[in-house]
């Protein structure tokens, strides 16, 4: 179950606004999009979607493949793509890619069966595109996106963290890997930009580690590269 507070104008303090009810497991990780009409939630069960603006839950792939417990999720928004798509990682290292699909034309009366049965089974509108198992596969603790670079990085528990570029297809090319010593990472992210480059900031599982990473002039056509930090 999860929980949605709502802030009030007086003394900025937060009310109870809906509760969320979806899940049969643990919820390990929220995720809204920037303009907050849709949430996504990971947890031991699934990967589940919600809008916002009703409070029900969106239909999941019609056919999912079976994935461990979702992990880290984050919501991207390619430049080339006006569709929403939802990247999630898993326990078991696989990174899926799930995207808003079409939806057909449909008389009055069928959409009004829809509306009927979206409380209980919500409508089909995201699709799975894609699901790959990652290099080493562990637990994916951390997923972050770049959007002037289109560039996704994720991190493990594996102690390693890989950077992607994302192509107009949303299909992904890895650039580089970066092997960590006696580091678990956490949570990883952009930050400060030099030029045509970012800094990737790394967050460490156990005992407040941080560490900042710079790549330097890395292209698409650049070949993957390893480092130890």
């Amino acid at each position: 179950m999860s929980f949605l507070l709502h802030c009030t104008s007086k003394h900025s303090s937060y009310i109870l606004q809906s509760k969320l009810c979806g899940h049969s497991g643990g919820i390990v990780q929220p995720c809204a999009m920037e303009d907050r009409r849709l949430l996504a939630s990971g947890g031991t069960d699934s990967t589940k979607v919600w809008d916002l603006s009703t409070m029900q839950e969106l239909g999941s792939p019609k056919s999912p493949k079976t994935h461990a417990a979702s992990t880290a999720l984050i919501w991207i928004k390619h430049e080339n793509d006006l569709g929403k798509a939802l990247f999630y990682g898993t326990q078991n290292g696989q990174l899926v890619y799930w995207r808003e699909g079409k939806q057909d034309a449909c008389t009055i009366i069928q959409r009004f069966v829809l509306v009927l049965i979206q409380c209980t089974q919500g409508l089909m509108v995201f699709e799975e595109i894609s699901c790959v198992c990652i290099v080493n596969p562990a637990e994916i603790t951390g997923l972050a996106f770049d959007p002037p670079s289109n560039r996704l990085a994720f991190c493990h528990r594996g102690s390693m963290v890989q950077i992607y570029t994302l192509s107009a297809t949303m299909s992904l090319k890895e650039i580089f890997s970066l092997e960590l010593q006696n580091v678990a990472p956490r949570a990883i992210a952009f930050g400060r930009m030099y030029f045509n480059d970012r800094d990737i900031m790394i967050f460490g599982l156990y005992g407040g580690d941080m560490g900042i990473f710079v790549a330097k002039n890395l292209t698409v056509d650049s070949p993957v590269q390893s480092y130890t930090f």
